[in-house]
């Protein structure tokens, strides 16, 4: 009977034991249980309770935008970013900085102000006869491009004669004729053109290598007229789907122009390095 008795207390002492133990266990989950492993189980049932779902992170495409290929104002050294040929003297005249005409700040591009003889002209000087001065820039890509346009400005005084000379620009891809349009007026003054780089007639837009150019000739007579500048060069491209429309410009009226077919310059050209 006494032993009954001793083993009935010890057993109830070891089953109060466990519910305390059980107890406290419950008790620190519940107190820090921000983070334990495994799922919990909740000792009575709630009305309301919480599920903490991972946080997903994706990397978001970015935002269309308008990237500046280049932006020339022929205030430092052109020769870094251009490329300068004399088809027709030798060398004697071919586009060079000068300070005889500017838009902004000071200085532009001339068609006969760099080369022997042309980089030493006074302002203002007249053009000479027999002149082929052409300034290029490239390659740059366009294979990334969802849209594109070359903007600049001009000052053109030709002299008063309607058929020559010819102020042209140009551009041409490795996979392409060469593409041109040319002015057939005298500005004047300074006036701002806009090329758009995705009109299919000119063909470049997804190239990987894509050249622009100036172009100023004359035929055997030589003019006291000053020729062509240019300044402010832009050429922008959009990436990354559809842009919004790029700022606009004031520009010449397209009845001024004369359309050249792609046959007016070689459809081989030499490519740059």
């Amino acid at each position: 009977m006494r032993r009954a008795v001793i083993f009935l207390l010890v057993a109830c002492a070891v089953l109060a034991m466990g519910s305390t133990a059980g107890g406290l266990a419950r008790a620190a989950q519940r107190a820090g249980g921000e983070r334990f492993p495994g799922p919990q189980l909740a000792d009575t049932p709630t009305t309301s309770f919480f599920v903490h779902l991972p946080l997903v992170f994706r990397n978001a495409s970015p935002a269309p935008t308008w990237v500046t290929v280049v932006e020339e104002d022929f205030e430092g050294p052109p020769a870094q970013l251009w490329t300068f040929y004399d088809y027709a003297q030798q060398g004697l005249y071919f586009w060079g900085p000068s300070g005889c005409q500017s838009k902004s700040p000071a200085h532009s591009a001339w068609a006969i102000g760099g080369g022997t003889l042309g980089s030493s002209l006074p302002c203002p000087s007249g053009y000479p006869a027999n002149l082929d001065s052409r300034m290029e820039y490239g390659p740059f890509s366009l294979q990334d491009a969802t849209d594109a346009y070359w903007r600049f400005s001009v000052w053109l005084d030709r002299g008063g004669v309607f058929y020559t000379p010819d102020f042209c620009w140009y551009a041409w891809s490795s996979n392409t004729v060469v593409w041109e349009d040319c002015l057939t007026i005298d500005t004047g003054t300074w006036y701002t053109w806009t090329v758009d780089l995705s009109d299919p007639a000119i063909d470049v837009l997804g190239e990987s290598q894509v050249w622009i150019g100036f172009r100023f000739t004359s035929l055997s007579d030589s003019s006291p007229a000053e020729g062509a500048y240019v300044d402010d060069v832009l050429i922008r491209k959009c990436v990354g789907g559809t842009c919004p429309p790029a700022s606009s410009s004031a520009s010449l009226s397209a009845a001024g122009l004369a359309e050249r077919s792609p046959g007016t310059l070689p459809a081989t050209r030499p490519l740059k390095p």
